[in-house]
């Protein structure tokens, strides 16, 4: 590889870097923030239509899946306990007892937007059974690409850097 190669390759690089962060930062964080503005969501309460387990992962994992039907108004809207989906993926037995714990006709209380009443979050805990919080894995994935986003930054800001100095050693015949 030349001398010329290798800052192109670099830059390249750090401008993919660079664009993986803000991505990665913008999407998650824009996630956070909804998981935020969710909390303070007026509360309705649902009724449970289905409760099982579905496949989560590719080598077999199972989560629970609980189906909740809510009314806001005179509308009646379905959604999927995401939270709760989200809480587990492992074992079948383990993700039906988790499941088991809403009983179809049982009542639970689920978060609803007021600008768009078929945008509900259900309620249940936000942790999972290690005790990880949803919300702070969206926060570690946002700082994750604001890291990628500065590192990117500088990488450029460097490479740049070294390419002026190349060409101004160039022009000068200084080799």
């Amino acid at each position: 590889m030349d001398s010329q190669t290798r800052p192109l390759i670099g830059l390249v690089g750090s401008i993919a870097v660079t664009l993986i962060g803000v991505f990665a930062f913008m999407f998650n964080g824009w996630q956070v923030v909804k998981v935020w503005n969710a909390a303070e969501w007026p509360k309705v309460a649902a009724t449970v239509k289905i409760s099982g387990t579905s496949p989560c992962s590719k080598n077999g994992g199972f989560s629970p899946s609980v189906w909740y039907v809510y009314t806001v108004g005179s509308k009646d809207y379905t959604s999927l306990a995401k939270t709760l989906q989200l809480s587990y993926c492992g074992s079948p037995a383990k993700a039906l007892s988790i499941a088991d714990q809403y009983q179809v006709g049982s009542s639970m209380e689920v978060y609803v937007d007021p600008r768009d009443p078929a945008e509900s979050k259900d309620g249940v805990p936000r942790r999972n059974e290690v005790g990880v919080d949803h919300a702070d894995n969206l926060r570690g994935l946002a700082m994750v690409g604001a890291f990628c986003f500065l590192s990117g930054a500088v990488a450029f800001a460097y490479l740049l850097r070294y390419r002026a100095a190349a060409l101004s050693a160039e022009g000068s015949g200084v080799a």
